[in-house]
């Protein structure tokens, strides 16, 4: 099961909220889920059945919290849990003051073999993909953090997501990430460095946009496009439990106009 629940937020007047608090929610929600639900996580390898994030939406004029759900005994020790708060008034015990979960600005439900026929069974096969990293992104490689949009990690990062919560369509060829990459192309992009707070540490990445062209052949575009339109799920990159590689995918089918420096070129 994948779920896409948005949540609008109130926080006191005075308080400006920002991406990195994030993590304040991931406490929040831990404090919602209880003990067991603590510790069903725990027992797990470091993949996490779920991503959140904290952003704020200019249409709405508010903060929104993104929760993301990838297994269906996540949506039950998880979503559920949080839900039953909706309209209530909860105490931040870290920082001190209450926020209230208003209401529901959007609930997506989705499944590992909807995204999987959306993909294969399409008469017309996507060959741009526009990526929208709402938080900040970073990867890590040889204990350093990645603060650039290396293609092979992207893929990396939802192929180890896929393989570990889907029970079917696995894709666990050799070096499948770096296949990804080859027949995939930055053909623009908007990005910027960014820093993602927590508590005992900084980390530093990347947001924005970055529209990548996909080529090669037409199974290997269509295995691509299933692991883009997971990503607005999973997330992109390191420690998406507290907040960070939240990503909206838009997929076209037909090649859009290349950015050069004197305008658009078809």
């Amino acid at each position: 099961m994948l779920r896409q629940v948005e949540i609008k937020l109130q926080f006191p007047d005075e308080i400006k909220v920002n991406q990195s608090m994030g993590s304040v929610m991931h406490g929040l929600m831990m404090e919602m889920i209880g003990e067991n639900g603590a510790e069903w996580l725990h027992s797990m390898d470091s993949l996490r059945p779920f991503s959140q994030c904290l952003y704020y939406n200019k249409d709405f004029r508010c903060p929104i919290w993104r929760i993301n759900i990838i297994s269906e005994e996540a949506d039950a020790r998880i979503m559920e849990p949080i839900l039953a708060n909706i309209g209530k008034e909860l105490y931040l015990r870290n920082k001190s003051y209450s926020i209230k979960l208003n209401d529901i600005l959007r609930d997506t439900k989705s499944s590992y073999q909807r995204i999987a026929d959306d993909a294969f069974l399409s008469e017309d096969v996507a060959s741009v993909a526009k990526l929208n990293f709402l938080t900040t992104v970073s990867f890590k490689r040889d204990k350093q953090y990645v603060i650039m949009p290396e293609l092979y990690l992207i893929y990396q990062s939802l192929l180890s997501k896929w393989n570990a919560f889907s029970s079917s369509n696995r894709m666990e060829s050799e070096d499948l990430d770096k296949d990804f990459a080859k027949m995939s192309a930055i053909m623009w992009y908007n990005l910027q460095s960014r820093i993602f707070s927590l508590e005992k540490t900084k980390i530093n990445g990347f947001s924005g946009e970055l529209r990548l062209r996909l080529s090669g052949n037409e199974m290997m575009r269509r295995m691509a496009v299933m692991l883009l339109q997971y990503a607005t799920f999973a997330g992109i990159g390191i420690k998406n439990a507290l907040g960070m590689g939240a990503v909206n995918v838009e997929l076209e089918a037909k090649s859009a106009p290349m950015l050069t420096n004197k305008g658009f070129v078809e």
